[in-house]
């Protein structure tokens, strides 16, 4: 079974080093740090860094992994593109943290009961009775968020709970992610698209650390509304305009 290792402080310590020589300012954004000691590598690094340097770092707990973790990285580079300062896109990076929802489909958890993710007991259950859990991120923590019978129940209650959240939003970009499952990537996103024909949409495959843990057919989808981030921006660009 495959495993995967957190980046060292020292992996970080290299990257803010070459970074703070061409600027003035980092951020940095990650893995929930309930889910992996990644941020905490950062942390330290950032500090050790920024005291050599006098260059500001900091560091954004994404309270989320994959394609949600994508979403508060993606927030954060609105923000720097338009102009923002570092506290707000520091603060638009935390807002997003708490806006995005995530539902990931995973045809088995086998991979995250083996790496420690979810308890024996709940992948015993799963197996046992067929129900296929439905996990998304709550605090931080990965978590079953909804559950299904069977494979085929468990995709479609995956999209339908996607949906319901995007439907609370004014602004829903969304975010695909899948493990070697290009063709359930392509249809769940056409349906999406007729659902909400003026949403932004991305999508890609799973990183490899993820994907060690999900196994193949597994599918993330992300949501999140930007209108609040606008209003921020716009915000604090009349700020500092005034």
């Amino acid at each position: 079974f495959p495993t995967t290792s957190q980046p060292s402080p020292a992996d970080f310590l290299t990257l803010y080093r070459h970074l703070s020589a061409t600027y003035e300012g980092i951020l940095s954004a990650h893995l929930s740090a309930e889910l992996s000691g990644t941020h905490q590598s950062a942390l330290s690094a950032a500090r050790t860094v920024s005291e050599e340097t006098g260059v500001r770092i900091t560091v954004v707990d994404s309270r989320s992994a994959s394609v949600a973790e994508g979403l508060v990285t993606w927030s954060i580079a609105r923000a720097i593109e338009a102009g923002c300062s570092h506290d707000a896109c520091d603060a638009i990076g935390r807002a997003a943290a708490d806006l995005t929802k995530v539902h990931v489909f995973v045809p088995t958890i086998d991979g995250f009961v083996r790496g420690g993710r979810l308890s024996p007991l709940k992948g015993l259950i799963s197996n046992l009775l067929h129900v296929r859990p439905i996990l998304t991120v709550v605090d931080g923590k990965l978590v079953v968020g909804a559950k299904a019978v069977g494979v085929q129940n468990a995709k479609r209650r995956t999209v339908r709970l996607a949906i319901g959240e995007a439907e609370k939003m004014a602004s829903p970009v969304f975010s695909l992610s899948h493990t070697a499952a290009p063709d359930l990537a392509e249809t769940v996103e056409r349906e999406l698209r007729k659902r909400f024909p003026s949403a932004t949409f991305m999508h890609s495959d799973t990183s490899p650390a993820i994907g060690a843990h999900a196994g193949p057919g597994g599918l993330a989808i992300a949501v999140i509304d930007v209108a609040s981030l606008d209003q921020m921006i716009a915000e604090d660009l009349k700020g500092r305009r005034s």
